[in-house]
């Protein structure tokens, strides 16, 4: 409680130093001071086969268009099998704040607002980036990041807004794939083409400072920028090493590559393959060395610049089922997941998205289970 607050605090006193100076707007602009947002909001349908629900990622999320806003997420509980579900939800309302200190320096924060009787991502205030940044030097690209940040894995935008579809796909939210991390991350511009990034954290699958180890979590990238500005491809490639599970052993290590190719102005191929391993955690007879296997193809078409429609396809198989800490996908089994969608910007900064996804699940001891649903999403950049 006393953390909402201070964070409310800051925001309020942020607002108040932008609205007290005299002609606001162009102030805080030359004083390099930034505040923008999201909101994501999403209509949908959704039946689970009459088979027992295995696909239950480690935050607690399930398969389908609507799995991350699903009242059983923040009641902890599985769905009935069989059971519909048609739900009305505001995933995200997002504010996000950048302060420039002259040319060398900066600092961000991204806020999350929520309630769990909307279907929020994120239930109450919560903190989800919050770092500053240095630059070291300008002649060698070398720039410093500490706090807490989004990583470069992953073919899906950290922004909801950003993502072709409604819905995230297993690859997000079982995070065999890591997605940010509290730490340090250094940053190198090798070439006009190439960068190459260092990043040290307390975790990259589970991002908490009470592991009891001395032994943090090391990741590096080689990321390569080609191509058009306003369009611009990449290829990323990001081994990582470290203890996930707590202590400094077992150790957890993977890779992930993501490529997201313009072909030209009017096609997108997007394509991740990720790996992690978490090695089996000591006395406990139920744990066994996991590895997790995942997939991802992304084709975007854009007729004109005012629409476009995808087609995803994502897979993931776990070995095991589980190192006695870490249960990514929910149990031992092999998931798919095929989307069909469309988008259109009605404005400048208001996009409408819709999808239809099908999921097949297939689980080493129990029956296969499939999951249909369809979703309309409104998203708004402010």
């Amino acid at each position: 409680m006393k953390r909402t607050l201070l964070i409310l605090f800051l925001v309020i006193a942020l607002f108040a130093q932008s609205a007290n100076a005299s002609d606001n707007r162009v102030k805080s602009r030359n004083a390099g001071f930034e505040i923008f947002g999201y909101l994501n909001t999403a209509v949908g349908f959704q039946h689970f086969s009459n088979d027992p629900i295995t696909d239950v990622a480690d935050g607690g999320s399930f398969g389908g268009s609507l799995g991350e806003w699903l009242p059983n997420v923040a009641n902890g509980t599985i769905p009935t099998p069989g059971e519909d579900f048609f739900e009305i939800a505001v995933p995200s309302l997002e504010l996000d704040i950048v302060k420039h200190f002259g040319s060398r320096a900066r600092f961000r924060s991204d806020i999350f607002f929520g309630r769990a009787a909307s279907g929020s991502q994120y239930f109450g205030v919560s903190l989800s980036h919050a770092y500053a940044a240095v630059t070291l030097s300008n002649k060698y690209g070398l720039e410093l990041v500490v706090g807490r940040f989004g990583l470069p894995p992953g073919f899906e935008p950290y922004e909801l807004y950003f993502n072709d579809t409604v819905s995230w796909s297993i690859v997000w939210r079982s995070l065999i794939a890591p997605g940010a991390g509290t730490g340090a991350m250094l940053s190198w511009a090798a070439t006009d083409y190439i960068d190459v990034l260092f990043a040290v954290t307390n975790g990259l699958v589970h991002d908490w400072t009470s592991k009891g180890n001395t032994l943090p979590v090391f990741m590096t990238t080689m990321l390569v920028t080609w191509g058009d500005e306003e369009k611009p491809s990449t290829f990323a490639l990001s081994p990582f090493v470290g203890p996930e599970s707590g202590g400094n052993r077992p150790l957890t290590f993977g890779a992930d590559a993501t490529l997201s190719w313009w072909i030209n102005k009017r096609w997108q191929l997007g394509l991740e393959g990720t790996f992690q391993r978490d090695n089996a955690v000591v006395g406990n007879p139920l744990a066994r060395n996991t590895s997790y296997y995942a997939g991802l193809l992304n084709v975007h078409w854009e007729p004109n610049p005012a629409w476009y429609i995808v087609g995803r396809y994502t897979t993931s198989w776990q070995t095991a089922p589980g190192n006695g800490v870490l249960n990514l996908t929910g149990a031992e089994q092999k998931i798919h997941e095929f989307t069909l969608g469309m988008g259109h910007f009605i404005a400048e900064g208001v996009k409408l998205k819709l999808e239809g996804r099908f999921d097949v699940v297939s689980p080493k001891t129990s029956s296969r289970q499939w999951i249909g649903s369809g979703a309309l999403g409104l998203s708004c950049a402010y």
